[in-house]
């Protein structure tokens, strides 16, 4: 199977201090049976910024910052972008009553391929009402 994750599901999966034992669970089990991922480019300079972030608080050092990339560019992920994303990001993110379109634009690529998407966003989920677009899983 393949499914879309978001980058607050792989910080939750991947950086210890921010770690859900769930998310790490699930990321395990998903690589290790085989299975892709598929998402927005934005995912790439969204990782990044976060473990920036987390670097320059002095909660990761450099070395730990450098390790996690590359782990996270060893991950079976297809990126990619599509102007109809954004279009549908836009409608997903006025429906949910968000200002910006970032945790839509990975619902939009769900939902463009019919497969299911993993966040550790619970306000994104909660926002998206009982019924959201494309199959969510909230993970932790």
């Amino acid at each position: 199977m393949i499914y879309v994750p978001d980058a607050s599901f792989l910080l939750r999966a991947m950086v210890p201090s921010q770690q859900l034992p769930a998310a790490q669970s699930v990321l395990s089990e998903l690589v290790e049976g085989g299975h892709q991922f598929v998402s927005t480019n934005l995912l790439q300079s969204e990782f990044a910024s976060n473990l920036r972030s987390l670097h320059r608080r002095g909660v990761i050092d450099t070395e730990a910052r450098v390790s996690l990339w590359r782990a996270f560019r060893l991950l079976p992920i297809e990126h990619g972008w599509n102007d109809a994303w954004i279009e549908r990001a836009l409608e997903i993110a006025e429906a949910a009553g968000q200002s910006k379109i970032y945790d839509s634009l990975y619902l939009a690529c769900a939902e463009a391929f019919g497969i299911e998407l993993l966040t550790c966003d619970a306000s994104f989920v909660r926002a998206l009402g009982a019924n959201p677009p494309s199959p969510v899983r909230l993970v932790g």
